[in-house]
């Protein structure tokens, strides 16, 4: 199930009319329609009750509707924020990430969380669980991080033969490190902030290259192994 046809059956379910869900979503009602049809057979219930007036929305489709409202604005949370990053913004977008009220992941991690959870508030304040204790919707989180903290991103290749190592420091850190086990081997990216410098170490596989960027500094192209490089802090938005 994909996140965009989560979005044609939310259209669907608030306008509860397929012409009008149609021209919200800037495509003709036929595409529109074998979507739903799709989406109801992969979910193996039906979702609407044709009516000549529009549609109504059944039991499994006011159900699906809650969920999907989540999984939707989540998404658009995790756009955001790689919008903020590419923007400039990186110190809005670690805000967002490091927020501690709900919603947000941290709160999660205050009330003992190891996974993330379908919802929000999965725990309640009386210590009941609600749905999912372990649920990949909320787990794009994880891009962000990968992405921008660590800076692990792909190059022009497939396959990670090339790729980027450009971290964005920001939120306090001071230091961070991934890995991605791409078809080459092991990338790794590793930095800390130390003595007002930025140390950053990465690990580049067998047959291929890595171009790396530091704050501030032109980028560096590295091969093969294990390389070390240092940037002013002042540089980096920590």
């Amino acid at each position: 199930m994909e996140v965009r046809h989560l979005r044609y059956f939310v259209a669907v379910a608030e306008e509860l009319n397929f012409g009008r869900a149609a021209a919200r979503l800037h495509m003709t009602q036929p595409p529109l329609t074998r979507r739903i049809t799709r989406l109801e057979r992969e979910i193996g219930a039906q979702l609407f009750v044709r009516t000549r007036a529009g549609a109504d929305l059944t039991g499994a489709g006011l159900v699906l509707l809650e969920r999907a409202h989540r999984i939707v604005e989540l998404s658009r949370n995790a756009v955001e924020r790689t919008r903020l990053a590419d923007a400039g913004q990186a110190d809005v977008a670690y805000e967002l990430l490091l927020q501690d009220t709900p919603p947000s992941w941290l709160s999660m991690i205050a009330k003992g969380a190891t996974t993330v959870w379908e919802r929000w508030l999965g725990i309640d304040d009386d210590g009941v669980p609600h749905e999912s204790l372990n649920h990949y919707s909320k787990g794009a989180v994880i891009s962000f991080l990968h992405r921008y903290t660590a800076g692990i991103r792909m190059g022009g290749e497939p396959g990670y033969r090339t790729f980027r190592i450009q971290p964005l420091p920001g939120g306090g850190l001071t230091s961070a490190a991934a890995a991605h086990e791409s078809p080459y081997g092991r990338i790794e990216s590793s930095w800390r902030v130390d003595r007002g410098l930025l140390h950053l170490d990465v690990t580049v596989p067998p047959g291929t290259t890595a171009e790396v960027v530091l704050p501030g500094r032109p980028a560096r192209m590295a091969g093969p192994g294990r390389h070390s490089f240092q940037a002013p802090a002042e540089s980096a938005a920590v």
